[in-house]
């Protein structure tokens, strides 16, 4: 995990505008329950390709602030169409700690 400088998010447009006005939320849409007293948000390494981008959009977080030892107990990895990419479900005030932009 040496070197990782940004994770992306995957979402609508306006979700998005909401999330980069008012950060990250521990309930919502944007947020997967990963077990019983656990919500987080995932992210990946790569932004998604998207296929239909009407109405999606990609927000870049800086990841400068994630320790390693944090980067590894939220990692899952995953492949899509032979396209490895690597997943965190991270919770979202580590996520609002770090600087986000919409992918332009």
């Amino acid at each position: 995990m040496e070197g990782l400088k940004v994770l992306y998010h995957e979402t609508n447009r306006e979700d998005a505008r909401l999330i980069l006005q008012g950060g990250f939320r521990d309930e919502g849409s944007v947020l997967v329950a990963v077990g019983p007293d656990r919500r987080c948000v995932y992210v990946a390494d790569k932004p998604p390709l998207l296929r239909d981008a009407r109405d999606r959009a990609i927000i870049v977080i800086d990841a400068d602030h994630l320790s390693h030892a944090e980067l590894k107990g939220w990692e899952r990895t995953r492949s899509h169409n032979a396209n490895v990419y690597r997943e965190w479900c991270i919770p979202a005030a580590r996520l609002n700690a770090g600087k986000m932009r919409l992918l332009e």
